[in-house]
């Protein structure tokens, strides 16, 4: 039991901060809040990674650029082909053809889903293809760069 010298038992403490009996008095109803955090804020615990993890170093990030394959450079180019092209957009930014910012995001998500690999896309994918066949890495630039990088890493099975 949580503070069993303030709350006898679990309907006692569910009574004190029943805030149904409050909703047309928000100034109460904002007071309770209050009341309810002070008596809990002690047994929250809030711990940041600095304080907690001290000796770890910085994290180093490093960007690689990595090419496309070509299944992916013709997906990307036949997205842009249906939206108008890449002038369409940028250019159309700031004029009244401009289209709203939440169609911008879905144009950037798609571009980027493109990026990352192209079977994230309906029928991109070969039909009867194996499911975990290589052709899910030679697909993605991404992949064939990470698969590079696991063959150098990764010590070889004889």
């Amino acid at each position: 039991m949580l503070m069993p010298q303030l709350f006898t038992n679990k309907d006692e403490f569910a009574e004190w901060f029943d805030f149904s009996k409050y909703e047309a008095d928000k100034e109460h109803k904002m007071a309770m809040v209050k009341k309810l955090h002070t008596i809990l804020r002690p047994f929250l615990l809030r711990r940041v990674k600095a304080d907690l993890a001290t000796k770890l170093p910085d994290k180093i990030e490093i960007n690689i650029a990595i090419e496309m394959t070509p299944l992916q450079i013709d997906l990307y180019a036949q997205f842009l082909t249906q939206i108008g092209g890449y002038s369409a957009i940028i250019g159309n930014i700031g004029s009244s053809k401009a289209l709203p910012l939440k169609n911008y995001h879905n144009i950037l998500m798609q571009l980027r889903k493109v990026c990352n690999h192209p079977y994230l896309f309906e029928g991109v994918e070969p039909e009867g293809a194996d499911e975990f066949g290589d052709h899910l890495i030679e697909a993605s630039g991404k992949l064939l760069f990470v698969d590079r990088l696991l063959q150098k890493i990764l010590p070889k099975k004889e």
